[in-house]
């Protein structure tokens, strides 16, 4: 199998992402598309947390544990959809991106302490202390970034496009960096 390096068009490759990602950068500061952009993202990340991890804690739990697995799936999974799906999104009052995170960090804290006191109360293992103080922490970080957003969306879009102008920058250094090969001619004799 060939390495990144022996590709034939490796910069031509580059060059097109590097284009693109100006391009997606330019777009999200200067158009209204930063939101919806910014909401794909989100939507994204909810879905790759939802059914990489999630999914994994569900299935292997029981009891108590598991049912509230299962309302932090779906409660997330109506969040995910409310973001990119209008009918979902006059539904949920969550705009800003501070809120969803905190609504996120805020049920994953609830699910650990349900997880913790029930592990306590059957006596099967030991949940440790300090395992107790970050779910503590978590629900605490949550509800004050759900209450008092830290962080607006026209921040966050703006450290998107400056991702993308850095991510074309990246693409454009493997080209400085790995030129592309001249061929070499065979010599006939």
């Amino acid at each position: 199998m060939k390495s990144w390096k022996d590709m034939k068009f490796l910069w031509l490759i580059c060059l097109i992402a590097a284009a693109a990602l100006i391009a997606l950068g330019v777009v999200m500061l200067v158009t209204d598309l930063g939101t919806k952009i910014l909401n794909v993202v989100l939507f994204v990340l909810l879905m790759v947390y939802l059914f990489a991890f999630l999914l994994y804690r569900m299935l292997h739990s029981s009891g108590r544990v598991q049912v509230v697995n299962i309302l932090e799936f779906f409660i997330l999974m109506i969040i995910a959809f409310g973001l990119i799906i209008p009918d979902f999104a006059s539904i949920l009052q969550m705009r800003e991106v501070s809120q969803i995170v905190g609504c996120a960090l805020w049920l994953r804290g609830v699910s650990g302490l349900v997880r913790g006191y029930c592990v306590n109360r059957e006596g099967k293992k030991y949940f440790p202390f300090w395992m107790f103080a970050i779910h503590i922490v978590l629900v605490t970080l949550g509800t004050y970034l759900y209450a008092k957003p830290i962080v607006r969306n026209d921040t966050v879009v703006m450290i998107l496009a400056i991702c993308c102008f850095v991510g074309a920058a990246a693409a454009l250094c493997l080209i400085a960096f790995f030129p592309p090969k001249k061929r070499s001619r065979a010599r006939r004799s």
